[in-house]
């Protein structure tokens, strides 16, 4: 358990430095004070003894260095001397330093922005449950020049019924819909959106409050119901703790919240506040309209069993059927499956790749600049490095200090680059399209401030190089 012993003492020499030094110093003086008195005892002069005691013993400041490398990590505290003599280094060329940090703040906030983008509509999965299995399903039509299109209410149930690949399908109305809120204090404009039954359990979500909507609510109700956001019962209605089963007027009509979802769900849209059930009629089933009428998107969870190509292979079967069952509406009606990153990703994949890369480069034309700033900034200093050169300082530890204060230069840069990158990510947000990730998908996270860390250390080694070579 030694060894348990001497990791504490270093841990506590590196939390309280300033306490072990007093130790040490009391140590050294309770041994020089004894080797004094047996010198005394065996006949020397006060003043001899000392001096005797003091050859015994050593160089104290050797003895000092030798007791810091046991006690701590020598390169550790090194590192901290690095990093103060870097600070006071900057602080003496503040035209130079604010230079270099402007520089790499800009390739830094630049490539901050374009990652978490990637990052968020690229690398993350969805924040569903399984979302591997889920595929978005569309229509297709040459004629009408359609891909992947809203499709019919009756195809989309024909769908569900008929392709046994399909675990769990549902669907939305595409499209922002607003409603009146009446009866709760003045009369505001609300966002919802309308779903099918089974809408929340497809995609995995449960209810904060309450219940969601059950497959037989696909169809009209007696009583309308409504599923509601957090952010809407906790701003809107206060938060009210009795909020299931209390009647709410949208547009003149009464709607029973049965609901609340989490505050981070966010589908179709980011501003959606109320989800209500599309309520069909079941007598409309067979009516012509409702096979004609495409305004549905419609959701699939394929069974983890089954891959996409069998599922696709189903679905076209019964697309077939479809069309030679109903030629008057689906003689030319195709349909197709993707899967539904990919869809809600849309045409962004490439464009944020190019950009990525672009920014990429960005970054390296800044470190080369810094660097130049940096070696200019190095042959200013050849009489002083000269001079310490002759006194004695390693030429590692004179590169090791050139490199450190690379990177905190690099350090600043990146704090001042990580604010730009978020100001950055405000702008791309607002000008997202709309069927892309939610809103709230797009933000600083952990992978973020990792590759925000990793780039500005490696920068900084990489702009170092040079000067300190």
């Amino acid at each position: 358990m030694h060894w348990l012993r001497g990791l504490a003492k270093r841990i506590r020499a590196l939390a309280h430095p300033d306490g072990a030094e007093r130790d040490l110093d009391d140590e050294i003086c309770f041994h020089l004070e004894q080797e004094t008195a047996k010198n005394i005892a065996l006949g020397f002069a006060p003043r001899e003894a000392r001096r005797r005691a003091l050859v015994a013993f050593g160089g104290i400041a050797q003895t000092r260095e030798q007791h810091r490398d046991v006690r701590v990590v020598r390169w550790f505290a090194d590192l901290i001397a690095d990093g103060r003599f870097a600070l006071r280094s900057l602080r003496r060329a503040p035209v130079l330093a604010g230079a270099a940090i402007i520089t790499l703040a800009l390739g830094i906030g630049a490539t901050t922005a374009i990652y978490t983008v990637v990052n968020a509509v690229l690398l993350r999965p969805l924040p569903f449950a399984h979302p591997e299995q889920l595929y978005m399903v569309g229509e297709n039509n040459a004629e009408r020049d359609w891909h992947l299109q809203d499709a019919a209410p009756a195809n989309f149930l024909d769908w569900k019924e008929q392709v046994p690949a399909f675990q769990q399908m549902a669907g939305y109305a595409d499209g922002g819909f607003t409603a009146t809120l009446t009866g709760e204090g003045e009369p505001r404009i609300v966002s919802f959106a309308l779903v099918t039954g089974g809408f929340f359990d497809l995609l995995g979500v449960r209810p904060e409050l309450g219940r969601v909507f059950r497959e037989e609510e696909t169809w009209h109700q007696p009583v309308g119901v409504a599923v509601i956001s957090d952010r809407f019962w906790r701003g809107t209605m206060g938060g009210d703790p009795h909020i299931i089963g209390r009647t709410i007027r949208l547009d003149g009509g009464n709607v029973e919240v049965i609901g609340v979802v989490p505050a981070d769900f966010a589908f179709p849209a980011a501003d959606v506040n109320v989800w209500q059930s599309v309520g069909w009629n079941a007598a409309d089933r067979s009516a012509i309209q409702f096979r004609r009428a495409h305004w549905i998107r419609a959701i699939a969870r394929v069974r983890p069993s089954i891959p996409e190509s069998a599922a696709n292979a189903q679905l076209q079967s019964v697309v077939s059927r479809l069309q030679q069952q109903y030629p008057e509406t689906n003689r030319n009606m195709g349909a197709e499956m993707k899967p539904l990153h990919e869809f809600l990703t849309g045409d962004a994949k490439r464009p944020l790749v190019v950009l990525l890369g672009a920014v990429g480069l960005l970054l390296l034309i800044a470190c080369a600049n810094v660097g130049n700033l940096l070696l200019v900034h190095a042959a200013g200093r050849q009489r002083e490095l000269a001079l310490r050169l002759a006194l004695g300082a390693g030429r590692t530890r004179l590169v090791r200090q050139v490199l450190t204060e690379s990177v905190v230069l690099s350090l600043l840069g990146g704090a001042v680059g990580l604010a730009l990158g978020v100001a950055g990510v405000r702008v791309l947000t607002a000008i997202q399209p709309r069927h892309m990730l939610p809103v709230h998908a797009f933000g600083i996270d952990w992978r973020v401030l990792l590759f925000v860390f990793v780039i500005t250390t490696a920068s900084g080694i990489l702009f170092g190089i040079a000067p300190s070579l």
